[in-house]
C-alpha cells in the first residue's frame, strides 16, 4: 500500500497539484497527500472504502449518450463528502475500459470553487483527453494492457525508461518474456487466475534489456469486453529499493544474531524495570544457568545485590561498571566477574533499556592469588640463597638485594645505580639479555661504586625475567666469589703450560688421564695419529679418541691404559696395537702405559706413549707375503709341468683310440668325454703355469682402455651386475700379454659380481700417475697406469685381508681359490703390483698398477669374416652390434638374406612390417639376454602369436643357461654359443631348416 501511494503521488506532475485516488472494482487503493487533504480522511480510513461512500453524483450534471459506445473518457460533476460532513462540488474525469485501459480507475478531483473561465478551460481540457494522456505520460510506474494470451497490446512510456526497451520491442511480445525465469512460473500462475476474473497483487523481478533485475508489484485486473473477458490491465510499481533495503535488513539482522550467539562474552539486555529480555548462552553459561530461567528474570530481587548500580546507571544514561565476586540467583554459584552496561535508546530517543557484557574472571583471580603466593615463596628463596643477588629493573638500576649481597659489598652505594653501566665490557651481554637470553660473565674483577677486597674475582650469571604481558623488564643477577679458584687454576696453568712444552717435544704420541680414564693432555704427535685435538678431546674418555684393535685379526683389543686404570697403578706394559684414527684410517702402533703418582704416593692418573710402526709393519707384511706366494709359486709351477705333460699323453692316447675304433658309437661317445675332461684339466694347469715362474707373459704393445671393456663385457653377459667405466681417451699403453691381462680383468670382475649376490654396479676407473721409487705400493719410480676396480658388495673381513692373494685360499662354498693368486702373479711378471682395500658393509677396491711404456700401441683393426650362404631369410637379434653386424655378413655370404635387431621390441617390428608385406621369416635367431630390454624367451612368444610355427635358435654366450640346456622345452629348435664361427652356424642352421636336430 506505502508504494502505491507512492505511485499515485508520483502520477500527477507537480505542478499540477490534483487529488487523486486508485480504485479496483470501485474500492478504493490508495490515494495522494492532496485527495487525502481534500477529504480529510486519514489514508489507513480510506482504504477499502467504495468510492460512492465519497463522491455523490451532481443530478443536474447531463449523463453521455449510452448508444454512442464507450469514449476516451467522461468527466462529470460530483459532489465529495468530507470526514466533517461537509460536501465540496468537483471535476471528475473516469477512465474507461472500453479504450484498452488499464481496470482501475484514476480519478482527478479539483476543487470547484474556481472562476468561470478556469472551469470552461478545464472542462475543455478534460473533453480533449489532455489529462489523461498528460497523466498516463508522466507517471513514473507503467500502465499496461495484455491480451488473452498475455502479449502486450499497450505499455506506458515510462516502460522504456524503467526496463529501457523500446516501444517497438514491446508491442506484440508476451509479458511473460520479460519476467525473471525464476518468477515466471509463479506470475503465469497469477495470470491463469486473472483471466479467470480475480484481480491480484503480485510481486516479482523484471529482466531490464541490459540484464539487470527490477523488482516491481502488480495490480491486475481482468479485461471485459461485452461481458467477457478478453484481456488484462494493471500499473506496475518499481519496489527495487525497498526489496534490497529489506535483503539489507535481512543480512544485518542475521550477522547481529550471529554476533549475539557466537560472542566469547556473555550478553544480556534489560528493559528500564531491570527485567532481563534476551541474553546469549555464555551468559548463561557463566551463571551456570540457562536462558530460559534467565530470560524474564526481574533483576531487582537478586541475591547479590551489589551489581545493581552498575545496572541502573545504564538506565540513567550513563556507563555502568563493575568487578569483584557475585553470588547468582539461579544457580547460587559464586564466581568473579567484570560487568559493564550501556544504555539502548528507542526510535524516539528515550532510554528503553540497557545492554551489559559479563566476563567470567574467576581463573584470572585464582592466577592472581597463586602468582602473590609464589611470589612472597620466591622472595623468600632470595633472600636465603648463600648466592649474592640483586634484582635489576629493565634499564639495570638494582631495586632489591639478598644479605648475602651485603655480605659480599662491604658498603652499599651511596645512591641508586645501573650495574649494567658499571660493569666493563659487557655492552653485547646486555642487549643479549634485554633480548631473553640468559648472560654468564667468568671473571669480574672491578664492580664500580661497590666496594671489593683486592684480588677478588667473581663469577656472575644474570638471566631476565618476564612481566604478564610477556616483555622481560625485570633481571636477577647472582654473584660467585671465585678467588681462591681463580688463584688455584693459575697455579695450574702454570705448571700444566712446562708440560704442554715437554710434551711437545717428544715424537712418540702422548696421553695423560686422570685416575677415570678422562683425557687431560694430549701432544701434538698423538693429535696427529688419532685426529683428535687436544680442545676437542679434553675431558673425554680415552678409550673413545683412542680406539684399538689386535694387531693381527682386526678385533677390538683394549689398550695396556686400561690395564692400568683398572689395576690403579702396578708396572708399566706394552703391547703392539691397532689405532683407528677419527677419519677410520687405521695405524700399527707399540704403545706402552705407566701409572702416575703424587707426592704422597696416590695414584692419580696414567699416561700413555705410543710410536707409529704403519710403514715398517707393513713392509714386513708384503716382504713375508711375496716370499709365501714365490714358494707357492714354484710348488706351483713344477706341479703344472709335469701334469700338463702326462695330460698331453692322456690326450694323444685318446685321440689314437678314436681313430681306431670305427661303428662304435658309445665307445666314441665316452672317449670324446674323456677328451673334453683332458680339456678342463688343461685349463686349470694353463692356470697354475701362469701363476708360476714358467708362466711368463709374451708381452706387446697394448691399449688397456679396449682390453679392459672386452673382459668385462664378456664375463657379465647374463649378470644382474652392471659395470660403470671411467676410461680417460689419453690413457698410456703399456707393454701386456693381452691373455694373461684379460684373465686378470676377468676374475676380479667376477669375485666383485659374486660379492653383490642380489646384483649391482662395479665401477672401474683408469688414471695416468707419476710413482716414486720406495713409496708403496710403486715397486720402481716412473710412470705408471692405475686401474681400481670397486664393487658395492658386503667387504672383506679385515682378519682375512692378508690372505685374500694366497693360492686356495676362499671363503666360498665353491671355487679353487686361485684367481686372486693368479691375478697377484700376473700383475708381478708384468712389473707392476696390486692391491686390496676393503671394509665390512662397503665393499671392496683392487688396485693395479702397471708400469706405462714409452711407446704409444696402435689401434688394431678386425677383419671380416667371408662366409659361404645358405638361402634362407634370417632376422638376428642381438644386443651386441658386433655380433649382429658379423652374424649378417656370414649369414649373406652364405646366400641368405638376413636382418638384424638390437632388442626384441626392434625384431618383432621387423617381423611385423615383412610379415604384412608378405614376405615372412624362415628362421629367427634370438640373443637369450639383453640388458635393459626385451629378452629371447619375450621376443619368441611375441612373434609365435604373429606365426606360431616360426622356426627359432637360442643364442648365448653362457651354455650352463637352463634355456641353452633345455632350449625345445622353451619352444627353440636349436642353440648356439656365443661367440660362434662358420662351421657351427652352418650346422646349427642346417639342422633347424631340414628339421634335423637332436638332442
Amino acid at each position: 500500500m506505502k508504494t502505491g501511494k507512492k505511485n499515485i503521488q508520483q502520477a500527477v506532475p507537480g505542478n499540477h497539484g490534483s487529488p487523486m485516488v486508485a480504485c479496483a472494482d470501485g474500492v478504493i487503493i490508495d490515494a495522494n497527500p492532496e485527495f487525502i487533504r481534500l477529504s480529510g480522511y486519514p489514508i489507513d480510513e480510506l482504504r477499502g472504502m467504495k468510492l460512492e461512500q465519497l463522491l455523490k453524483p451532481d443530478p443536474d450534471e447531463k449523463k453521455p449518450d449510452a448508444g454512442k459506445g464507450p469514449r476516451r473518457s467522461d468527466v462529470s460533476r460530483a459532489s465529495l463528502r468530507k470526514k466533517s460532513l461537509d460536501e465540496t462540488i468537483v471535476m471528475v474525469s473516469s477512465l474507461t475500459e472500453g479504450m484498452g485501459l488499464p481496470s482501475f480507475e484514476i480519478l482527478s478531483i479539483s476543487d470547484y470553487h474556481s472562476t468561470g473561465n478556469q472551469k470552461i478551460k478545464y472542462r475543455g481540457l478534460i473533453e480533449n483527453g489532455e489529462e489523461y494522456r498528460y497523466l498516463v505520460e508522466n507517471m513514473n510506474d507503467i500502465i499496461f494492457s495484455l491480451d488473452a494470451g498475455g502479449g502486450i497490446i499497450y505499455a506506458s512510456p515510462n516502460f522504456e525508461t524503467l526496463l529501457g526497451y523500446g516501444m517497438d520491442d514491446v508491442y506484440g511480445k508476451n509479458f511473460l518474456e520479460f519476467i525473471h525465469p525464476g518468477d515466471a512460473g509463479r506470475t503465469s500462475l497469477n495470470f491463469d487466475r486473472v483471466m479467470s476474473g480475480e484481480t491480484l497483487s503480485n510481486e516479482y523481478r523484471l529482466v531490464k534489456k541490459n540484464g539487470d533485475i527490477l523488482w516491481v508489484r502488480t495490480l491486475t485486473k481482468p479485461f471485459y469486453r461485452d461481458g467477457i473477458i478478453t484481456g488484462s490491465q494493471g500499473i506496475l510499481s518499481d519496489i527495487t529499493s525497498r526489496k534490497n533495503a529489506e535483503s539489507a535488513l535481512i543480512i544485518s539482522e542475521e550477522r547481529y544474531r550471529l554476533l549475539f550467539e557466537q560472542s566469547p562474552v556473555g550478553i544480556f539486555m534489560y528493559d528500564t524495570g531491570l527485567i532481563i529480555q534476551d541474553c546469549n548462552e555464555r551468559f548463561a553459561s557463566i551463571l551456570l544457568s540457562s536462558r530460559e530461567r534467565l530470560i524474564r528474570l526481574d533483576m531487582k530481587t537478586l541475591k547479590d545485590e551489589r551489581i545493581r548500580p552498575c545496572l541502573t546507571d545504564a538506565i540513567g544514561g550513563g556507563t555502568g561498571r563493575y568487578e569483584g565476586s557475585y553470588l547468582a540467583t539461579t544457580s547460587s554459584a559464586k564466581i568473579y566477574i567484570s560487568m559493564m552496561t550501556s544504555p539502548v535508546y528507542g526510535g524516539t530517543g528515550s532510554i528503553t533499556g540497557g545492554i551489559g557484557i559479563v566476563e567470567d574472571i574467576t581463573e584470572k583471580k585464582k592466577a592472581d592469588e597463586l602468582l602473590s603466593k609464589e611470589r612472597a615463596t620466591l622472595n623468600n628463596i632470595i633472600q636465603i640463597n648463600p648466592y649474592p643477588i640483586a634484582i635489576l629493573d629493565e634499564n639495570g638500576f638494582v631495586t632489591r638485594v639478598n644479605q648475602s649481597f651485603k655480605k659480599l659489598f662491604a658498603s652499599a652505594p651511596k645512591q641508586s645505580f645501573s650495574l649494567f653501566d658499571h660493569l666493563d665490557g659487557i655492552q653485547e651481554d646486555v642487549l643479549k639479555l634485554k633480548r631473553g637470553e640468559a648472560v654468564y660473565l667468568p671473571d669480574i674483577k672491578y664492580v664500580r661504586h661497590l666496594e671489593m677486597n683486592a684480588g677478588t674475582h667473581l663469577e656472575i650469571t644474570a638471566f631476565p625475567l618476564k612481566n604478564p604481558e610477556g616483555f622481560f623488564d625485570n633481571f636477577v643477577v647472582m654473584f660467585n666469589d671465585i678467588s681462591a679458584r681463580k688463584a688455584a687454576e693459575s697455579e695450574l696453568i702454570r705448571e700444566k703450560e712446562l708440560l704442554t712444552v715437554t710434551m711437545k717435544s717428544i715424537t712418540d704420541g702422548v696421553i695423560t688421564l686422570d685416575p677415570d680414564g678422562g683425557i687431560v693432555l694430549m701432544n701434538r704427535a698423538a693429535e696427529t695419529i688419532t685426529g683428535w685435538d687436544l680442545e676437542e678431546a679434553a675431558g673425554i674418555k680415552f678409550d673413545l679418541a683412542y680406539r684399538t684393535l689386535g694387531p693381527a685379526g682386526g678385533k677390538p683389543a683394549d689398550s695396556e691404559a686400561k690395564r692400568v686404570l683398572e689395576s690403579r697403578g702396578g708396572e708399566i706394559h706394552s703391547a703392539e696395537k691397532v689405532v683407528i684414527s677419527r677419519d677410520g684410517t687405521e695405524r700399527f702402533v707399540s704403545e706402552s702405559a705407566s701409572p702416575i703418582y703424587d707426592l704422597s704416593g696416590a695414584f692419580i692418573g696414567a699416561v700413555l706413549v705410543f710410536s707409529d710402526i704403519t710403514d715398517s709393519h707393513r713392509m714386513e707384511l708384503e716382504l713375508q707375503k711375496n716370499q709365501r706366494l714365490e714358494s707357492i709359486g714354484l710348488l706351483a709351477g713344477g706341479i703344472a709341468h709335469d701334469f700338463n705333460n702326462i695330460l698331453a699323453a692322456i690326450v694323444g692316447n685318446i685321440s689314437l683310440a678314436r681313430l681306431m675304433v670305427t661303428g662304435e658309437e658309445k665307445v666314441t661317445g665316452i672317449l670324446k668325454e674323456a677328451e673334453k675332461a683332458v680339456f678342463r684339466a688343461r685349463d686349470l694347469t694353463q692356470q697354475l703355469l701362469t701363476f708360476s715362474r714358467g708362466g711368463m707373459p709374451v708381452k706387446q704393445l697394448s691399449e688397456l682402455k679396449g682390453l679392459i671393456g672386452e673382459s668385462v663385457n664378456f664375463i657379465l653377459r647374463g649378470s644382474r651386475s652392471t659395470c660403470n667405466f671411467f676410461l680417460p681417451d689419453d690413457l698410456w699403453s703399456v707393454e701386456l700379454d693381452t691373455g694373461q691381462m684379460g684373465q686378470v680383468i676377468q676374475n676380479i670382475v667376477i669375485n666383485a659380481d659374486q660379492a653383490m649376490t642380489g646384483g649391482g654396479v662395479i665401477t672401474i676407473e683408469a688414471e695416468n700417475m707419476m710413482l716414486e721409487n720406495g713409496v708403496l705400493p710403486a715397486p720402481a719410480s716412473g710412470k705408471y697406469v692405475r686401474v681400481t676396480i670397486s664393487d658395492q658388495g658386503g667387504g672383506i673381513p679385515r682378519e682375512y685381508l692378508q690372505y685374500v692373494f694366497d693360492p686356495y685360499f676362499t671363503t666360498k662354498k665353491t671355487g679353487s681359490g686361485l684367481g686372486l693368486s693368479i691375478a697377484h702373479s700376473i700383475i708381478k711378471k708384468h712389473g707392476g703390483s696390486i692391491t686390496v682395500d676393503s671394509e665390512p658393509g662397503r665393499g671392496t677396491s683392487f688396485r693395479i698398477y702397471l708400469p706405462a711404456a714409452e711407446k704409444t700401441a696402435e689401434k688394431k683393426i678386425e677383419e671380416c669374416v667371408d662366409l659361404e650362404g645358405i638361402s634362407a631369410k634370417v632376422l638376428i637379434m642381438d644386443d651386441e652390434a658386433g655380433i649382429r653386424d658379423y652374424s649378417v655378413d656370414l649369414l649373406q655370404n652364405l646366400g641368405m638374406e638376413a636382418y638384424a635387431a638390437r632388442d626384441g621390441s626392434e625384431a618383432a617390428r621387423i617381423f611385423r612390417e615383412e610379415m604384412d608385406g608378405g614376405k615372412p621369416f624362415d628362421l629367427v635367431i634370438v640373443d637369450l639376454t639383453v640388458p635393459g630390454g626385451m629378452g629371447g624367451l619375450e621376443t619368441l612368444e611375441t612373434i609365435k602369436r604373429m606365426l606360431p610355427g616360426v622356426k627359432a635358435i637360442v643364442s648365448s654366450g653362457y651354455s650352463n643357461d637352463a634355456v641353452m640346456s633345455e632350449y625345445e622345452k622353451y619352444g627353440f629348435m636349436g642353440m648356439i654359443t656365443k661367440p660362434y664361427g662358420l662351421d657351427e652356424l652352418k650346422k646349427t642352421i642346417k639342422a633347424v631348416l631340414t628339421g634335423s636336430c637332436s638332442r
